[in-house]
């Protein structure tokens, strides 16, 4: 990762989006970084000919990184038990292939929603998709839309790889479908919606009390 751009410092110029401050970080802290102090290891990241949306996208992104992370391994998340309109062809198509999809919601960083949308049958997840935003129909919109699109991926990737045999760890699929059967019980409450064109500080208030800084920063565009 080539980072933030370095100014005559030798550091980053940034824009803490808490304080409404320019402020400055070591070029370290706009890459991976995995060693202490203050590991850099997820990051949210988009690109809009509007800033202020940027913004907005690569926070959306943010919060669902560190929302599917307490999914997976915190635990946080419900069943979100709705029926599905707009994608009736293609869930009577992945019924036909023996496979079902199936929703869950985190809502730690409310009042921006996470949805995980999975596409599985009794032995294997075929594809997963993320979607944040500050309305459920959206979120659950683009989880739905990357679960479709990696599942179509991995397709065509296996029909490119036909000669090959196949290497699906069987045994950890079941072992992640039986974590989310037994993980997640309850049902999630819809609530009205709310926020609907909610922009950034809208969104901002989705952040918890304990993160003290969180920075803005332009990725290079040129690796010289």
């Amino acid at each position: 990762m080539l980072g933030g751009c370095i100014n005559s410092n030798g550091k980053v110029n940034t824009f803490d989006l808490l304080s409404k401050s320019i402020k400055e970080l070591p070029v370290e802290y706009s890459k991976y970084k995995a060693n202490n102090p203050m590991c850099s290891d997820t990051t949210g990241t988009a690109a809009h000919t509007n800033s202020e949306q940027a913004v907005k996208n690569a926070l959306l992104e943010l919060i669902g990184k560190n929302a599917l992370f307490l999914f997976w391994y915190g635990k946080q998340g419900s069943i979100l038990n709705r029926t599905i309109t707009g994608y009736e062809y293609e869930i009577q198509k992945l019924h036909r292939e023996g496979k079902h999809l199936k929703l869950f919601v985190n809502t730690y960083f409310s009042p921006a929603i996470s949805v995980f949308a999975f596409i599985f049958d009794q032995h294997c997840i075929y594809a997963s998709g993320v979607g944040t935003n500050l309305v459920l129909e959206d979120s659950i919109t683009a989880a739905i839309e990357e679960a479709f699109l990696l599942k179509w991926q991995n397709e065509v990737k296996e029909m490119r790889n036909y000669t090959k045999v196949p290497t699906i760890d069987y045994k950890y699929h079941g072992e992640c479908l039986k974590y989310l059967e037994q993980s997640f019980k309850d049902t999630y409450t819809e609530e009205p919606t709310k926020n609907k064109n909610g922009g950034v500080d809208e969104l901002l208030l989705s952040v918890p009390n304990w993160v003290e800084e969180l920075h803005a920063i332009f990725l290079r565009n040129s690796i010289k």
